[in-house]
């Protein structure tokens, strides 16, 4: 197996534009390139060839879409960092006019102080 990658990769290198997903179609394009006389070690060669464009092609695909993915998350962060950051004025008056919430477990209450005179 050694033998087919390493040939493999040093077909894929200098040739790479000439081979793509289609293992026929490779499988010609190595005939008209090398002079491999072995019927079983060109299939061999064939094979891992359109093994290896098709993992490439998959891997681009999943850095494409998450990259899209991270950029879609990042505009949806900023997107609830401008809604949080843009407050009415009317929810400031309602804030400021809002009675003080006291802990009425505490004795510092007010309320608690009362009844328990």
């Amino acid at each position: 197996m050694n033998r087919v990658r390493k040939i493999s990769t040093e077909l894929m290198e200098k040739y790479g534009d000439s081979f793509g997903e289609n293992f026929e179609d490779n499988k010609k394009t190595l005939m008209i390139i090398s002079t491999i006389t072995s019927k079983e070690l060109k299939n061999e060669i064939a094979g891992f060839i359109t093994k290896t464009v098709k993992r490439i092609a998959r891997e681009e695909q999943k850095q494409l879409a998450d990259q899209k993915a991270r950029e879609e998350e990042a505009v949806e962060l900023t997107r609830l960092e401008v809604v949080d950051v843009k407050t009415p004025s009317e929810d400031y008056d309602v804030i400021s006019d809002a009675e003080p919430i006291h802990d009425t477990a505490g004795t510092d209450s007010p309320k608690a102080t009362e009844s328990s005179e």
